[in-house]
């Protein structure tokens, strides 16, 4: 089964199952104008034709992406697992779920956020000491940074046995980012997944918004393609020939 087949079965038999809602394509999103760069339309477009990331409605009922709206660490969580399932065609097994909830549930995770975070705990993509810094004190969703993000997505990618290229970028504030998210830094770099701005600057403590999670997004979908393996029939094919699941429920869900 060919990826893009793989992710159509999925989508559509999670549409069927109601536990997600349709996706929003790209085209329909009203707010598609209002995006921090004009470059940053083609990844939007990109990651909701391929169901990635979706988009909500507002107050008057249109659908839109919010491109300038900050990712929280709960929803980058989830989109690596989103990531995880499409690559591998499995989700996380219940019972590791289970084995983390009275933990999730102490540092005040949401519940629609369960799988991808006991998937992130179980596989050494975050740790427990990590989920301090999902939240903050008085109860919101605290905002990821750019080197946050990085050691997210680095994490997940060695889990899938990925490493660096030897394209690695020498980031002019290459200083002030922290000892513990360097190297996965590199591992992002290596693959153009991040990338500076303007002055050559990775910035690993400015937040990220939609809009850049759309170009991680869509850049790590794309590599993780390319590592999928050939079968039989020389058709290339996520490593297993079945699919996982999503989970929605949560008020506090935005719409990833």
């Amino acid at each position: 089964m060919k990826f893009k087949k793989l992710l159509t079965a999925f989508m559509t038999a999670a549409i069927i199952s109601g536990s997600i809602t349709p996706t929003v394509f790209a085209a329909d999103f009203s707010d598609i104008n209002d995006v921090p760069w004009e470059g940053a339309k083609t990844y939007i477009n990109a990651v909701a034709d391929s169901g990635l990331m979706v988009g909500d409605y507002n107050a008057k009922g249109k659908k839109v992406f919010r491109a300038r709206d900050k990712v929280s660490y709960c929803e980058t969580m989830q989109l690596v697992y989103t990531l995880m399932k499409e690559y591998t065609g499995k989700g996380v097994d219940p019972a590791v779920v289970t084995k983390y909830t009275s933990v999730m549930s102490g540092y005040k995770i949401p519940s629609w956020a369960y799988d991808a975070v006991a998937y992130g705990l179980e596989n050494s993509i975050v740790t427990i000491t990590d989920l301090n810094i999902f939240y903050n004190a008085d109860g919101s969703a605290r905002s990821a940074t750019r080197e946050d993000a990085a050691y997210i997505f680095g994490r997940f990618l060695v889990s899938q046995n990925i490493s660096a290229t030897t394209n690695t970028k020498n980031f002019a504030d290459k200083n002030n980012i922290s000892a513990v998210c360097q190297q996965y830094v590199d591992i992002l770099s290596s693959y153009d997944i991040f990338v500076g701005d303007d002055d050559n600057k990775f910035n690993p403590n400015n937040t990220i918004n939609r809009a850049e999670m759309a170009v991680i997004v869509s850049k790590t979908y794309n590599m993780l393609k390319d590592k999928s393996i050939v079968n039989d029939d020389g058709e290339k094919t996520t490593k297993a020939d079945y699919t996982g699941y999503i989970n929605y429920a949560g008020p506090d869900f935005n719409g990833i």
